[in-house]
């Protein structure tokens, strides 16, 4: 699908010469050319002007933006005189939108990127790439040849779909399989450029973002062996690979959000990305409402207490069999987790009475194991 788009650039005078009338001449990807005129204005040395262009039409995918300004006619005015720096060539991309989560990319299919998602190749060089070898699981994988890149300090983004918030998410997650060895340089040096990896997430395609997780070095590498450089292209082996869950709740919030993958390269070795994974939980309702649930009720070994916000006036959970007993007993000190898994395995099957204990009140639940 076509997706209609309003294009606006920034013209600076870099001579002496106050300029009061241009053209700016424009096309996408090299094809039919559009012209802008501008007149009617004073543009001192040194000062910049944001000028609207015509709205366009582009389609899902990676595209180049070509902007370049000429000499007004004679007698329009003082305009371009110096044509060598008038030309940019910006790269971007269209994404498809995702209605509904989850959104999971494994790479098994030929076509890269994926249908909706897109990439940010600034240098038009290396870039992230699918590969048929390495795959944690199925056919394949994601990589950015790091170790044959022919540059260093280069950024290049894998750009997931628009992907649509829904009101009822209570929370938003995304997991991700990556692999990662260090190169020639020590990857624990802090005076030698490294290899980064950074998640972002951004709520208004691109013009802002939040960094959710970044790691290079030894923080980023997989293979748990720092002090022994690789001098091959790594390829990674079953278990080179790690699984990475993040928590993207307080970035997103309810709104619509793209996730970014964004790749640092300082040609050291190759980052390998796997079986990516958007997701969104919704809570029971009942939980909601009451602040808290324990389930499964009745349960087989092991039942969960689960809080709707962090229970930091949680003093004790207690646990007594029919007769009386404690048969198990947990304090806390404002550190208790929303989530707490109670296992009775070792324990007869019966009636439970769990007693769970605030500072300001205490609530008492039967439970059964069945």
């Amino acid at each position: 699908s076509t997706q209609a788009i309003l294009p606006m650039v920034t013209v600076s005078n870099a001579g002496i010469d106050t300029v009061n009338a241009f053209e700016i001449i424009y096309n996408i990807d090299g094809g039919p050319t559009d012209t802008t005129k501008v007149s009617g204005i004073s543009l001192a040395a040194g000062e910049r002007k944001a000028i609207t262009l015509n709205t366009f039409n582009s389609t899902v995918g990676s595209h180049t933006f070509n902007v370049f300004c000429l000499q007004p006619p004679t007698g329009a005015g003082s305009g371009n005189l110096f044509a060598l720096n008038d030309t940019l060539k910006v790269p971007f991309v269209i994404v498809g939108v995702r209605p509904v989560l989850p959104l999971t990319e494994g790479f098994e299919t030929t076509d890269f990127p994926p249908a909706n998602w897109g990439i940010v190749n600034v240098d038009g060089l290396t870039t992230w790439e699918r590969s048929s070898t390495g795959a944690r699981t199925g056919n394949g994988a994601m990589v950015i040849k790091n170790f044959s890149y022919g540059v260093s300090n280069t950024i290049d983004k894998f750009v997931s779909p628009l992907i649509t918030n829904s009101s009822s998410n209570d929370s938003v997650f995304v997991a991700f399989d990556l692999a990662y060895k260090q190169g020639s340089t020590y990857p624990g040096a802090t005076l030698l450029p490294l290899d980064t990896l950074e998640v972002q997430v951004t709520k208004d395609c691109g013009v802002t973002y939040q960094t959710v997780w970044k790691k290079w070095g030894e923080n980023l590498q997989t293979v748990n062996d720092p002090n022994s450089p690789n001098l091959t292209s790594f390829v990674p082996t079953i278990s080179d690979w790690k699984n990475i869950s993040l928590y993207l709740s307080p970035f997103t919030g309810k709104d619509n959000f793209q996730l970014y993958l964004v790749a640092k390269s300082n040609q050291q070795n190759n980052i390998w990305i796997d079986n990516i994974n958007i997701y969104a939980k919704t809570l029971p309702q009942k939980l909601k409402q009451q602040g808290y649930l324990i389930y499964p009720n009745p349960f087989s070994n092991t039942f969960l207490i689960h809080h709707y916000a962090i229970p930091v006036n949680l003093q004790a959970l207690q646990l007594y069999n029919s007769a009386g007993q404690l048969v198990w007993n947990n304090w806390y000190t404002g550190n208790a987790n929303t989530e707490i898994t109670v296992d009775l395995h070792d324990n007869a099957k019966g009636v439970y009475i769990l007693k769970m204990i605030y500072s300001n009140k205490t609530i008492v639940q039967k439970i059964i194991r069945l």
